[in-house]
């Protein structure tokens, strides 16, 4: 399975993938942002292996959806709706890690 994930050009051009770069998708973005950056396909073992190296500091939903603070509880389910199935489960990950977190603090 291929993976597709949003990386700056430049990360692309030097062939690596920023732990803490990386987008799912592109709803919130703006024009100049959407010429920054470029849509790649990557293994599912890269994206585990990305996830990984995510797991090692404390995760929140907000490091992999930073438009997820600006909506309001009726735009959710539209937004959510809008989301691939990748990006649906990233989400589910970073929604439990946040929970993990709290439950532990």
């Amino acid at each position: 399975m291929k993976i597709l994930i949003y990386i700056p050009i430049e990360d692309a051009v030097k062939g690596k993938v920023d732990p803490n770069g990386y987008w799912l998708n592109t709803n919130n973005f703006k024009d100049i942002q959407k010429d920054e950056i470029v849509q790649v396909s990557i293994t599912s073992d890269e994206f585990a292996r990305l996830c990984d190296l995510d797991t090692k500091k404390t995760l929140d939903v907000f490091d992999g959806f930073p438009e997820y603070k600006d909506l309001t509880l009726g735009e959710f389910q539209g937004w959510y709706s809008g989301l691939d199935d990748a990006s649906k489960e990233r989400y589910k990950e970073l929604q439990n890690s946040t929970q993990d977190n709290k439950r532990n603090k």
